[in-house]
């Protein structure tokens, strides 16, 4: 929507889907807190939300992060 927002970002998440590498910067209040995920892809405003999805995940655990995109919502 192109709106921006000043957020803290305590590291990335960075994985491959089909040769290609994806980082994703997640928003959280302390470095142990739930990591929170803004994303969109290439359905994002044809079948899902025109702005994005978001995304909760664990904090890290021996610096792995489980996202399962499963468990994307749409914004209210």
């Amino acid at each position: 929507l192109g709106q921006t927002t000043m957020n803290k970002v305590f590291g990335k998440a960075v994985f491959t889907r089909d040769g290609q590498t994806i980082e994703l910067l997640p928003v959280a209040d302390s470095a142990d807190a739930t990591l929170f995920f803004i994303i969109s892809d290439g359905t994002s405003g044809e079948e899902t939300y025109d702005a994005a999805r978001f995304l909760y995940a664990e904090p890290a655990k021996d610096g792995k992060v489980i996202l399962d995109f499963n468990r994307a919502q749409n914004p209210p």
